[in-house]
């Protein structure tokens, strides 16, 4: 039952999620978008691409595993007994998430191998891309699921710098890094490229503690 879930099995929950955000973030509809969130603008050859494909796709059908792992654990805290919570829990922490992580790693190997079917890239682009993938992509799934379900706890983070938004120049010279340098008539483009898109990074993956409030 729901009070004998403890500490770790609600976190397990919360984690899960997350995690099941971040393997979401590279389907067909969202993938571009959340690349060019850290900072690269992908051609639509990266959702063709024969080398990169097959690794989207285990990192989605890990994504999807991680998906019934959270469902049994829900089940198991509502109605079940704490040995049924504490297996549904660990399946979710020793399993199902350490998958999707396994497979967030191979996609990155897979988009470095695969440059060359990537027009307006280049091998060094990617590889600062991928540089810490599974983590790149947790700190951005850990901001967009706050911003979905806990706005002001995002905002909070935000203002005490334990999240920090980090906007890209981009460089004219680069077509898959546009400048964020206004338009004509002082405005932004209509829809950020990925020059203009902010992404979220925690203040640990700086290696540093996050700054004082003034």
């Amino acid at each position: 039952m729901a009070e004998q879930a403890g500490t770790v099995e609600r976190l397990a929950l919360a984690l899960g999620r997350t995690v099941q955000r971040l393997a979401s973030s590279v389907d067909d509809a969202s993938a571009l978008g959340t690349f060019a969130a850290l900072g690269v603008e992908l051609p639509e050859q990266f959702l063709t691409a024969p080398g990169i494909t097959p690794a989207r796709a285990t990192l989605l059908g890990a994504g999807n595993d991680l998906g019934t792992a959270l469902t049994a654990l829900s089940t198991a805290i509502d109605g079940g007994g704490a040995v049924e919570i504490v297996a549904a829990a660990a399946a979710v922490l020793t399993r199902a998430v350490p998958a999707v992580t396994t497979a967030v790693t191979a996609l990155g190997t897979s988009i470095t191998a695969n440059a060359a079917s990537l027009p307006g890239t280049d091998a060094a682009q990617l590889a600062a891309l991928v540089d810490d993938l599974p983590r790149r992509l947790f700190d951005l799934a850990v901001w967009r699921e706050l911003r979905h379900s806990q706005p002001w706890v995002a905002l909070g983070l935000a203002l005490a710098g334990i999240l920090e938004q980090v906007e890209h120049p981009g460089d004219d010279t680069n077509p898959t890094k546009p400048s964020c340098a206004p338009r004509s008539g002082g405005t932004r483009p209509a829809t950020p490229s990925s020059g203009c898109t902010r992404r979220w990074r925690s203040a640990s993956s700086r290696g540093r503690a996050p700054p004082r409030s003034r």
